[in-house]
């Protein structure tokens, strides 16, 4: 489980470095081409993701429809970074867990909440969140804010892409 700890660990450092070097204009700049939404507005739907996830863990049961959806994370670099600086902080202490059950809560599921497991819910959070940076990656690339190519890009992409340099 450390690896996939560490690895939603990286993206996260990944968000943090962004947020460190935005300015507020560009963060909340709408961009046409990509559903005229901004880095803000995809930085906070992920971020929610990560709130309701540790809001489930202290009940074993995460509900990911239930999210608060708070538009300061949207509007506000700083803010966003906080957040992100705290999720960062609750990821680092799972670090000395284990794996463990978690039901997973979904208005679609009639026969109640899913079985799961905290690995199987941080890959979840690693796999939406990885995608979301690769949105908020085209939308700074279109506006002319500079990122490291690897903003964005799933870790198994960036080992296949090593793989095949001689």
């Amino acid at each position: 489980m450390q690896g996939i700890i560490h690895q939603n660990l990286v993206c996260l450092e990944q968000g943090l470095a962004l947020l460190e070097q935005i300015e507020a204009k560009s963060y909340t700049q709408k961009d046409k081409t990509a559903m005229d939404a901004c880095i803000g507005d995809h930085m906070r739907h992920s971020l929610d993701f990560f709130e309701t996830f540790f809001a489930g863990l202290d009940r074993a049961c995460v509900d990911y429809e239930a999210r608060q959806r708070d538009t300061r994370v949207a509007t506000d670099p700083k803010v966003a970074y906080n957040r992100l600086m705290g999720y960062r902080e609750r990821l680092v202490q799972l670090l000395e867990g284990e794996d463990k059950p978690l039901k997973v809560e979904s208005d679609s599921e009639e026969d109640g909440p899913s079985d799961s497991t905290l690995s199987r819910e941080l890959n979840f959070l690693l796999s939406h969140t990885v995608h979301h940076f690769a949105l908020i990656a085209y939308i700074c690339r279109s506006i002319g804010v500079s990122l490291p190519q690897d903003f964005g890009v799933a870790g198994s992409t960036l080992r296949y892409k090593a793989s095949l340099k001689p």
